[in-house]
């Protein structure tokens, strides 16, 4: 399992996305805008890497034509899918209702990830996701 994370003007790292094993991750506005990355990247777990520069991927699609289409649809689509998913939940749902489905949509991450970084992924405070979990405890007992 991977995390990024940036670093605010305070010092504090603020975890913006957990990645569970076989996920492809990166820095796509690095990619798209050739920008140096506002996040850090860091393995949780043992981790394999593969790394590409900017430089070798643009090569690498160039002379694979189906890697272009694939390029296209994964690398334009996906995060921007993403982006709309995350801002809409923060809109959408209440803290409870997004901590249920990050539960469902990344059950290996739960029980593995820290609750800070979950709750920093989640937009809400370690105590706020504490209470919420348990009050998810406390309706199943029911």
């Amino acid at each position: 399992m991977t995390r990024s994370y940036f670093i605010n003007e305070k010092g504090d790292e603020i975890t913006f996305q957990l990645f569970p094993e076989h996920y492809v991750m990166g820095n796509v506005h690095s990619l798209l805008f050739n920008e140096p990355s506002k996040f850090v990247y860091q393995a949780l777990e043992d981790t394999k890497v593969y790394v590409i520069d900017n430089e070798s991927f643009q090569n690498v699609i160039l002379q694979n034509p189906r890697f272009l289409d694939l390029n296209r649809m994964d690398f334009n689509n996906m995060p921007l899918k993403q982006a709309f998913r995350r801002v809409e939940s923060f809109v959408l749902l209440s803290p409870e209702e997004r901590y249920l489905k990050y539960m469902n949509d990344y059950p290996s991450v739960i029980n593995r990830a820290p609750d800070k970084y979950i709750a920093n992924v989640l937009g809400i405070t370690p105590v706020s996701l504490s209470r919420i979990k348990g009050r998810i405890t406390a309706k199943r007992l029911r």
